[in-house]
């Protein structure tokens, strides 16, 4: 049996990716290599590439605009919880790290799983809460 009572959970919010500004050239870039790409599709008699290609564009342009959604994390006894809708429990991870080398606000914690077919989980987390993660983290990873 454990002991659950010295718990340490900790809460925080962070873009749900890296959001980088557009400048106009970026998005005339992507129109001419579209154009470009659409007019080899023509050329070649290939209509459904280049239907293929006005939408990749269109949605290259809607995606490329969007901004992040600022996502919830909970760093718990159960595990890391992601908008109360996905749970990591501690036994499929392996390991874990830190990176808090990058310029800003923001550093990552990644996760490796168990599994070796599962992608790593690449987080972000505030600065200033490096050290309650870095103690909740190796707390529930001793006692799992």
């Amino acid at each position: 049996m454990t002991d659950t009572t010295d718990t340490i959970e900790v809460a925080w919010q962070a873009p749900e990716f890296e959001y980088r500004e557009k400048t106009s050239l970026w998005y005339w870039a992507t129109i001419g290599a579209a154009l470009a790409i659409l007019a080899l599709a023509i050329w070649q008699k290939n209509f459904l590439f280049g239907v293929f290609t006005v939408l990749a564009e269109v949605m290259l342009i809607v995606w490329g605009n969007q901004e992040p959604r600022m996502v919830n994390f909970k760093l718990a006894r159960e595990g890391l919880r992601i908008d109360d809708r996905k749970t990591y429990d501690y036994k499929e991870m392996e390991s874990f790290a830190w990176d808090d080398s990058l310029p800003g606000e923001w550093a990552s914690l990644v996760f490796k799983f168990k599994k070796h077919l599962r992608p790593k989980l690449k987080i972000s987390f505030p600065k200033n809460q490096k050290d309650q993660l870095k103690a909740a983290a190796v707390k529930e990873a001793q006692v799992q």
